[in-house]
């Protein structure tokens, strides 16, 4: 299951009802969401403006999540 058919599964949401949402048709909604074809650019803008996803999540493909930053300690400069 990709992240947009989690998405779709977790809200209670037919495919007509987050193509409506999202204003992608429904047929591509349910192509994106049972992985048959990858969404365009176009889509996953409009899925990230809608829906509030990230581009990481509906495409890791392209833009893999972030690994989680660790805290650093800041450098200290020595003084003389």
């Amino acid at each position: 299951m990709n992240a947009l058919e989690k998405f779709r599964v977790e809200k209670g949401l037919t495919y007509e009802q987050m193509a409506n949402l999202s204003g992608v048709t429904k047929a591509s909604v349910w192509k994106h969401c049972r992985g048959v074809a990858e969404p365009d650019v176009e889509s996953v803008a409009r899925y990230m403006q809608r829906l509030g996803l990230t581009f990481s999540l509906i495409r890791p493909d392209l833009w893999p999540p972030s690994p989680p930053s660790s805290p650093t300690m800041p450098s200290v400069a020595r003084v003389k």
